[in-house]
């Protein structure tokens, strides 16, 4: 019996260890079904600011020199409709697929460039309104000790002189073509064998040479470097040591898998250690997943699915928030359809992590970009911006109040969001979603982007309790509609600029006369910035200021530009009654019966105080005018 004793004992507590094991896993299990299931509930405050801007320079694309330049023309336009600003492109020298293979042929002391392909990408690009920074890589042929090597674009160049000379000639080109790039050098340096075959002390000659090349061409020019593949402090210290006085507008790296945290704190340790803290940070090459790993970035992989557009917004949230981080180039753009590094990790495999595939097709990250395009910069405060894995962020301005939310998390979320402040008293709320069933092409849905739902917003405040899927995207986009059956006859008003969202206000105010003059004014609320707006006959109103009761009148009749407009006792002339013509986005042009002519803005000017008169329409935003209810 006493032999068994410890055998029971270890029974008992192996027992009480899987009794209590089983436990936790059932309260976690419990706990992860209670989030899933749980209302969360989201309070955004359009009068509140809510953090860092939603600028749109800082999220640009980045593309590889493997795709051919008639899919990279073929896209040029979805660009600008995914409002993208910035595109990153290695120029690719030396390898057998830049555009124009061989780009440059010749000699070191007599190259020849063949820029015929490449002037139509970066024609593209400047009627898309993108700036493009070209990475100045790599090694070309006419530099190469053994250009019949497939690899030798990774070699130091042979010629430094010829180097900076090459560097300046593309340089003086680009500016000659009326753009101004900016400039990386090189790519991924500290890759041996991969992208290079030097070592740092070859970088920085490099570096040093092509600076010089375009600064003699460009003295403003934007530099950096050295783009390196990770958070590779020696790599950075070294690299910064070494150039120098040599300028560097901003120090570059890459990083995939979501680590920007540990890449950007290892490059702010290295811009402290060597005297240049406070340069600019671009992350050059940036995606949330992982590139080496086939299941995330291959023919089907996540990167392509809705998960990528959940984890777009995820990021960028998080990237705002580091203000020394200037620039941000998700990788990539579109598929290439070209693979020739056999020493590269992802040979034989697939690089299908782009916003476009391979037949030109929209993914879900590309719609998640749009959607970011799509938002006014100034950011709103939103009441929790976090919770469990859905996240939020909103903006607005005068017109459109929007949100959007994002789930990083597998299972479907109820979210309850309450709206208030709206800056409109009238709108519609359309819902748009990026997930399984939508804008997801290859989780089977469509590749647009498409209004599901839509309803009407009355006063300035609205909600909406609904569900976001695993791994998706919710958009609630407001935007500012005209009143219900248009202008009310017999509605107190106030008149808003189009152009200075200041009011159309009384002169003088309470002590207004006859023949006091209509200017603009900050909205404060008196009576001499209300006007009760009455219909006439035949489509037209007189508007009658509450200060006095006076209405607006032009002086003397007048039908000629520049017509001082005052307000004056109500009689009955065409000079005091005026068409409203609605414009766009709730916006009207107000036209004098006795001339057809506008109410504008004098020089159309934003200034406090600046006179209102009669012009020619010709539709500037200082002739346009929102009629917005107000109590009297």
């Amino acid at each position: 019996m006493k032999s068994e004793q410890p055998f029971s004992k270890a029974v008992s507590y192996v027992e009480m260890a899987s009794k209590f094991t089983l436990r936790w896993l059932v309260a976690f299990s419990l706990l992860a079904s209670l989030a899933c299931n749980a209302q969360l509930n989201f309070n955004v405050d359009f009068n509140a600011s809510g953090g860092a801007p939603l600028v749109k320079h800082k999220f640009a694309v980045y593309q590889t020199p493997l795709a051919s330049g008639n899919r990279l023309n073929a896209n040029m336009s979805k660009l600008s409709e995914a409002n993208i600003k910035g595109l990153r492109y290695e120029l690719g020298w030396g390898k057998t697929v830049e555009l124009g293979a061989p780009q440059i042929s010749g000699s070191a002391s007599n190259p020849v460039y063949n820029w015929t392909e490449l002037d139509a990408f970066i024609n593209g690009l400047k009627g898309q309104g993108v700036t493009p920074l070209y990475a100045l890589s790599y090694n070309p042929r006419p530099l190469q000790n053994n250009p019949w090597d497939s690899n030798s674009w990774q070699s130091v160049p042979n010629n430094m002189a010829a180097w900076q000379r090459i560097c300046r000639d593309y340089t003086a080109h680009f500016t000659a073509m009326g753009t101004l790039p900016i400039y990386e050098i090189w790519n991924e340096p500290d890759l041996y064998g991969i992208f290079f075959t030097g070592n740092v002390n070859d970088y920085v000659n490099i570096y040093t040479h092509a600076v010089n090349g375009i600064r003699q061409a460009e003295p403003t020019a934007w530099v950096g470097g050295p783009a390196v593949s990770g958070a590779n402090l020696d790599w950075y210290k070294n690299f910064l040591n070494g150039i120098g006085s040599t300028p560097i507008t901003f120090l570059s790296g890459h990083i995939y898998n979501g680590n920007y945290d540990h890449l950007i704190n290892t490059m702010r340790q290295a811009l402290n250690e060597t005297g240049r803290a406070g340069l600019p940070i671009y992350i050059t090459e940036y995606s949330s997943f992982d590139n080496l790993v086939p299941t995330e970035i291959d023919n089907n992989g996540i990167a392509s699915k809705s998960h990528g557009a959940a984890r777009f917004f995820r990021d960028v949230r998080n990237l705002l928030t580091y203000n020394d981080v200037h620039r941000v180039y998700f990788a990539q753009w579109i598929d290439p359809e070209v693979r020739d590094c056999s020493t590269c990790p992802w040979y034989g495999g697939w690089d299908n992590m782009g916003m476009i595939d391979l037949s030109n097709r929209r993914k879900a990250l590309y719609n998640a970009f749009k959607i970011y395009g799509w938002m006014p910069e100034s950011r709103k405060a939103v009441s929790p911006e976090v919770q469990w894995d859905v996240g939020a962020m909103a903006s607005s301005d005068n017109n459109n109040a929007q949100v959007v939310l994002w789930n990083t998390s597998g299972g479907q979320q109820t979210v309850n969001l309450s709206f208030n402040n709206l800056p409109f008293q009238y709108g519609k709320m359309e819902i748009y979603r990026i997930d399984g069933n939508n804008a997801s092409l290859y989780d089977g849905a469509g590749e647009n982007l498409a209004v599901l739902s839509s309803s009407n917003i009355t006063g300035n405040t609205a909600s909406l309790y609904t569900t976001i899927a695993g791994n998706g995207v919710l958009f609630v986009k407001m935007y500012r509609t005209d009143p219900p059956g248009g202008i009310v006859s017999g509605q107190v008003y106030r008149i808003v600029s189009r152009q200075s969202w200041k009011v159309l206000d009384v002169r003088g105010c309470t002590s207004a006369q006859n023949g006091a003059t209509v200017q603009q004014w900050d909205w404060y609320g008196p009576a001499c910035q209300k006007w009760r707006v009455e219909a006439t006959s035949d489509g037209y109103y007189r508007f009658t200021t509450l200060v006095n009761n006076n209405v607006m009148d032009v002086a003397g009749a007048s039908t000629e530009n520049g017509a001082d407009v005052l307000t004056w006792p109500y009689w009955g002339g065409l000079n005091q009654q005026w068409a409203i013509v609605p414009t766009d986005n709730g916006f009207y042009k107000v036209l004098a019966r006795n001339s057809g002519k506008a109410l504008d803005v004098s020089g159309c000017s934003s200034e406090t105080g600046a006179n209102v008169h009669l012009w020619s329409y010709w539709g500037g935003y200082c002739q346009q005018w929102m009629f917005e209810p107000v109590s009297q």
